[in-house]
């Protein structure tokens, strides 16, 4: 009954992407990625103007594919109809989904780290080969608020401009990708990069920096389609990680 339920609620390849996406919001718990009920991934679905995110109210332990709230770009709920989402939430996606639809997937953390980043005046520096990836690659969004006023969309889409990371000042991260895995995974480098150069920075040292040249060409090197691959390779084992309850 159940099954027959889920067909006809939503298609089979809705179905696969629900399943990873709470994959996702499973690993955020186990990687630290999480503060409370307050943040949010978002996953477009195939074929239509509309998103999946969390229900406002839930611990990302408590996702499942069934209860991810189906959202059009309008701000319609599709499923469940009485289904509630955060509004600053719905705002920041939106505004994402609206303005890049080749973007599949959308992640936003609040972690210490990534936060004490966005609130250095020279934000994420090119200090480690994680964070070469994002060398001329990430957007900085100015603090004006919680992301309730939909006139806000316009600043974040133009903060944004084509990158697929945008660091929110005073605020916390933001990945995006055409694959949940290419999301997640800019997700992974970027925080372990804000905690390395928070950590570093905290020796008060002297910082051996890689020369402008081996900068760019590390960027180059961890941004060539091939090495998507091997992204997709990680996002995958991630999910058996998860999923083995490790």
């Amino acid at each position: 009954m159940e099954l027959r339920r889920k067909q006809i609620l939503w298609s089979p390849e809705e179905q696969l992407i629900r399943e990873e996406l709470a994959d996702c919001y499973h690993l955020a718990v186990k990687l630290g990625w999480t503060d409370s009920i307050f943040t949010h991934f978002t996953v477009r679905v195939p074929g239509e103007e509309a998103f999946l995110i969390n229900a406002f109210g839930l611990n990302f332990e408590e996702i499942t594919p069934e209860n991810l709230v189906k959202v059009t770009l309008e701000g319609d709920v599709l499923y469940p109809q009485d289904g509630i989402i955060n509004k600053a939430g719905y705002t920041l996606h939106s505004a994402i989904h609206e303005a890049r639809p080749k973007i599949l997937c959308v992640l936003h953390t609040h972690t210490p780290y990534g936060i004490a980043v966005s609130m250095l005046e020279e934000g994420l520096q090119p200090l480690s080969q994680h964070s070469c990836r994002y060398h001329n690659r990430v957007g900085y969004h100015t603090y004006g608020g919680v992301l309730f006023d939909h006139e806000e969309k316009a600043n974040l889409v133009a903060s944004m401009g084509q990158h697929k990371t945008l660091i929110l000042r005073n605020h916390g991260l933001v990945t995006m990708g055409e694959s949940i895995g290419e999301a997640f995974f800019l997700m992974y480098n970027l925080e372990i990069s804000a905690k390395t150069q928070v950590l570093a920075l905290s020796t008060g040292q002297k910082l051996i920096q890689p020369t402008k040249e081996v900068v760019q060409f590390t960027s180059n090197q961890m941004n060539n389609p091939n090495h998507h691959f091997i992204d997709n390779l990680a996002w995958q084992a991630f999910r058996r990680w998860v999923r083995l309850g490790a």
